[in-house]
């Protein structure tokens, strides 16, 4: 009977440590599009996942990530934030698209053949809200009006200019016969088919620069509008007849809705509302920022954290006697972390997730068949796995002898035993570093070439094949904080100039100011809403040639604006040309 218990305890785990680890193997796949940033959630049809980034739409396999068809778009920005979406026909299933250009395209979802376009005159960002589906007509929120096109041929059925005003992020709400949508000043205008649009709010003068960036949200006989400012902002609750006012700090997210509830969500804290009547404060959920898409479908809520480590976190209703509070479950995590603003996007089969670095992560709800390698996140198998291996296996053989050899039997399935749990924790800790968010943040290699005293300095380093003076050119260069030459060699890369031991810079901006004025290279700006944006560095131009000045702080991809964030007094900053 001993010998029969043994065994199967073996078996047993076995079968656990096999089977764990063949999970492990086949639960994510990610994928490196390399194709810029992420910024919208994924779609499907259930069949293909849309991926929309930086100039291009990606279709992936929904079974198995595979890459169906690629669509690239010309575009001015350095940003796509427009959702795609699918309407689907007798004939076939459509994709429609707005991009920063001011043009809407349909695209045959099965091929990515484009089957419609109609461009918008653009004034500033283009088409960044989202498009709506009335009927046969898709609603298209330009950045100064609202038009209405035919789905199936584009042809416009009508069109309203909003004089005078920019319209960003800001989607189309239906409101009876007309149409919500918020501006740039922060008023909200009514717009109607073929008539001249009217205010229907305009925010009162305690709110400092309002704007009005996302969608309207419409409660029966009430309206929620997002109102943020550049010191304040506000959720204003309306029914045109009285007003409540909830305060909503920072930049505003998308709101999202489910069942009475709504998720405010803003860069300082995010709030849950009962809104069944008038809205009333529930619950505070995080401090984190949160700037993007937010998620509320099947009782989770998804909350996309914009900072360099990049997660979503997730909450559910924990219910007891009637007393309701949102927990945290388990949040997911990307396999690079990074910044994001994309939401989640919950498929039957797999939650896929994107970043602002241009990877997509497949975390699948059973196993999904392997892509080819060169898409495969290499590190995704924790290293654990096989070495726990090394010792389950001996151990277990040495139970089993043990347990057979009377001789032995005193002491052989202990020490088999004891050998087995030493892997065993290998193992469980492998699968810790695979589910756990690090806080440690990414140093760029680049940092090991640089000299020694500038250790605990900022450090610029302008690496461009195109664009940098002669005396750069096929060199390797070194500078330091009073311009005088460290160091300097060939470099088979173009050029790249490293100026370092700086200190006291607050963000990339005005390091990078600094440094090009250091080595001598043009440097143009511009500023914009989010903050300021590069237009040249040394001779590179951004934009020219479809390709865009970059920048990387501390090996991971920076935000757009370049003083959106604050840097650390030992930050390495790198410009690239992608």
């Amino acid at each position: 009977m001993r010998k029969r218990i043994s065994a199967f305890v073996i078996f047993i785990l076995l079968s656990i440590s096999l089977s764990s680890t063949s999970a492990e193997l086949n639960e994510r796949i990610s994928i490196n599009l390399d194709r810029g940033m992420i910024s919208t959630a994924p779609v499907t049809n259930g069949e293909i996942v849309i991926i929309k980034s930086i100039g291009h739409l990606t279709a992936l396999d929904i079974n198995d990530g595979s890459e169906k068809w690629m669509v690239e778009h010309p575009t001015p920005h350095f940003f796509e934030i427009s959702p795609p979406l699918f309407h689907s026909t007798i004939e076939n299933d459509l994709l429609l698209v707005g991009w920063t250009d001011g043009m809407v395209c349909a695209y045959d979802a099965t091929t990515g053949e484009e089957v419609w376009n109609r461009s918008t005159e653009m004034k500033g960002y283009g088409i960044t809200g989202a498009l709506l589906m009335v009927e046969d007509e898709v609603i298209v929120p330009y950045d100064h009006g609202l038009m209405a096109l035919d789905v199936l041929t584009g042809s416009l059925s009508w069109d309203v200019v909003v004089e005078e005003q920019l319209f960003y992020r800001s989607s189309p709400a239906v409101f009876g016969n007309t149409y919500l949508m918020g501006s740039e000043t922060g008023v909200l205008w009514e717009i109607s088919p073929n008539s001249a649009p009217s205010q229907f709010y305009s925010p009162s003068a305690d709110i400092e620069s309002p704007m009005i960036r996302g969608p309207v949200m419409v409660l029966d006989d009430r309206i929620l509008i997002p109102v943020q400012g550049s010191s304040n902002g506000s959720l204003i609750e309306t029914d045109g007849i009285s007003t409540i006012v909830h305060p909503a700090l920072g930049t505003i997210a998308i709101l999202a809705y489910r069942d009475g509830g709504v998720v405010v969500a803003t860069s300082q804290y995010t709030t849950v509302y009962d809104c069944e009547t008038w809205c009333v404060a529930l619950q505070t959920l995080t401090d984190e920022s949160v700037t993007g898409e937010v998620g509320f479908e099947n009782g989770v809520i998804t909350l996309p954290i914009n900072d360099a480590e990049g997660r979503w976190l997730r909450f559910s209703q924990d219910c007891n006697l009637g007393n309701c509070t949102w927990v945290k479950i388990t949040p997911l995590l990307h396999s690079q972390p990074q910044y994001l603003t994309a939401g989640a996007g919950y498929f039957n089969n797999a939650i896929f997730i994107a970043n602002d670095a241009g990877w997509v992560d497949i975390i699948t709800n059973g196993a999904l068949s392997s892509i080819s390698n060169e898409k495969k996140e290499q590190n995704n198998t924790p290293e654990g796995d096989v070495f726990a291996l090394l010792f389950i296996l001996p151990g277990a053989a040495m139970v089993a002898i043990g347990v057979r050899k009377e001789s032995w039997a005193k002491y052989l399935p202990a020490l088999g035993a004891s050998i087995i749990l030493l892997g065993a924790g290998y193992y469980l800790q492998a699968i810790s570093e695979l589910t756990t968010s690090t806080s440690e943040v990414s140093e760029d290699p680049l940092r090991e070439l640089m000299p020694e005293l500038w250790k605990g300095t900022q450090v610029v380093v302008f690496e461009f094949e195109n664009g940098l003076p002669s005396r750069f050119t096929g060199n390797e260069t070194f500078l330091g904080s009073n311009g005088e030459l460290i160091d300097s060699h060939q470099f088979a890369g173009g050029g790249r100039v490293f100026v370092g031991g700086l200190e006291g810079y607050d963000d990339v901006r005005s390091l990078t100011i600094a440094a090009a004025e250091i080595a001598a290279l043009a440097y143009q700006e511009h500023s914009e809403e989010m903050g300021y944006r590069v237009d040249r560095i040394g001779g590179v131009i951004d934009g020219e040639g479809g390709f865009w000045l970059l920048y990387w702080e501390d090996g991971i991809i920076g935000q757009q604006a370049i003083d959106a964030n604050s840097i650390r007094d030992d930050a390495v900053i790198i410009w690239r040309v992608v």
